[in-house]
């Protein structure tokens, strides 16, 4: 066992470069996109919330995560960006802040509820303590407390006889065509009354910076998606890989874990059921990638030569993902039927993941199955001392994790999450419409989009 185990600087020392760099995006939204994302799932597109739910305690809050595009930890589970990120700079958003984050947190496009290590099921004796079903209620509460907010910011408004949309008929739905077409309101009035344009502003003459009780109104409301949002916004499900990883910590059999799968299923159907009852209409359900092709899994499990496909992959795991996938995208269908007014999506990752492990040498990725970072090794991957640590292991052996010289050639970061380069990759995809079932488009006629 290690004796030894270290990190060589905690997430306190994050430069403050680094930290511009998550907030150096636009406030402004295509109108004809979606106004905001929601966001569910675990480490895969975790942009902080287990950091800030045990500060100084995950791995994501230390060198070498973050290296490639931030130069610094951001939490992420990455070298870079996730693919939650790069979806967000698709559509001009800034990037989602957790919904755990106490400071800085601007909501106004939307919300990550996801964070690592999150289960489908709850599952006791695991290291989640945040399944679907808990993220799901946050989110229920989230919504409670923004249309709080934005009713107390409109009373305000209206006793002080300032109209939010002066040059307007009607309210948000008509801003589409506005010239603060892409702007949040709030954003904007906040800017009119407490910035150098407040002269311009519709209402009574004493509101101004010395209006206290109206700028902290204002300050929440401008922080907040509106509430329309909620019925146009897109949701994103995906989690369920953590509740295979508890049954294989808990020393589970595969048949014992395949048992599991319909439980899975139903808990993310329930979460389904749940959001669309609160305005949810565009919802993407990810389905479960070739988790026999992980380096933990590969490093982790015993297996015989047999049990390995053409690719090197776990042959048994891979059915195991791919059976949960039918079971998922069978009851994805069921719910279309009974939710009539959504857009229910499953979104393969199987396949999307799939092909950019052995088809990415057309994106110059040729890491193949070992991971950029960690012990070297076969698959780079050590269960003891992972990526960006070192550690004296059986008495006395000493391991160090080492990180290659070139991250955007792997898919694979530290043996259980993708680099940057691989999210990026999955984005563009995604955006090309393919992976999806059925059909659906995450940009629609008129939408404006940035290239990543």
């Amino acid at each position: 066992m290690a004796v030894t185990k270290t990190r060589s600087c905690a997430w306190r020392f994050l430069s403050l470069v680094s930290c511009l760099l998550l907030l150096v995006v636009s406030d402004r939204v295509s109108a004809t996109c979606f106004p905001a994302i929601f966001n569910f799932g675990d480490s895969s597109s975790d942009t902080g919330g287990n950091h800030a739910a045990f500060p100084e305690a995950t791995a994501a809050e230390f060198p070498p995560y973050g290296q490639t595009y931030f130069g610094s930890p951001q939490a992420r589970y990455s070298d870079g960006r996730l693919y939650i990120d790069f979806l967000t700079e698709v559509f001009g958003m800034r990037y989602l802040d957790p919904y755990l984050q106490s400071v800085t947190s601007d909501f106004s496009t939307g919300v990550n509820f996801a964070i690592a290590w999150s289960t489908a099921q709850k599952i006791t004796d695991y290291k989640s303590v945040f399944p679907l079903v808990s993220q799901v209620t946050q989110f229920q509460l989230f919504k409670k407390e923004v249309a709080e907010v934005l009713g107390g910011a409109s009373t305000m408004l209206g006793e002080r006889g300032i109209t939010l949309f002066p040059n307007l008929t009607t309210t948000s739905s008509t801003l589409q065509s506005n010239a603060d077409v892409n702007q949040h309101p709030y954003k904007t009035l906040y800017k009119k009354l407490f910035g150098r344009q407040n002269a311009t502003v519709t209402g009574t003459a004493d509101t101004t910076t010395q209006d206290l009780p109206l700028k902290v109104a204002l300050e929440g409301a401008r922080r907040v998606p509106l509430m329309e949002s909620f019925d146009q916004g897109l949701y994103i499900i995906s989690v369920g890989t953590s509740d295979i990883f508890a049954g294989i910590q808990k020393q589970q059999t595969l048949l014992q874990i395949e048992e599991s799968l319909p439980n899975i299923v139903t808990a993310i159907s329930d979460a389904v059921t749940t959001i669309y009852n609160e305005g949810a209409r565009n919802i993407i359900v990810g389905g479960m990638g070739p988790i026999g092709c992980l380096p933990v899994q590969l490093t982790v499990i015993s297996y015989s030569p047999t049990d390995l496909d053409n690719f090197g992959c776990l042959a048994p795991w891979n059915t195991l993902a791919r059976s949960y996938n039918v079971l998922l995208k069978q009851q994805l269908s069921n719910l279309t039927t009974l939710l009539p007014s959504a857009n229910i999506i499953y979104m393969d990752n199987y396949q999307l993941q799939h092909n950019l492990v052995f088809n990415g040498t057309d994106n110059g990725i040729t890491g193949g199955l070992k991971a950029c970072c960690g012990v070297p090794s076969t698959y780079n991957f050590n269960e003891i001392v992972q990526c960006g640590e070192t550690g004296i292991v059986n008495g006395g052996l000493y391991l160090e994790s080492v990180t290659c010289a070139d991250p955007n050639g792997y898919s694979i970061w530290d043996g259980y999450h993708y680099t940057e380069a691989a999210n990026r990759y999955f984005v563009q995809q995604l955006l090309s419409g393919n992976f999806f079932d059925p059909p659906f488009s995450l940009t629609p006629a008129n939408c404006t989009t940035i290239a990543i």
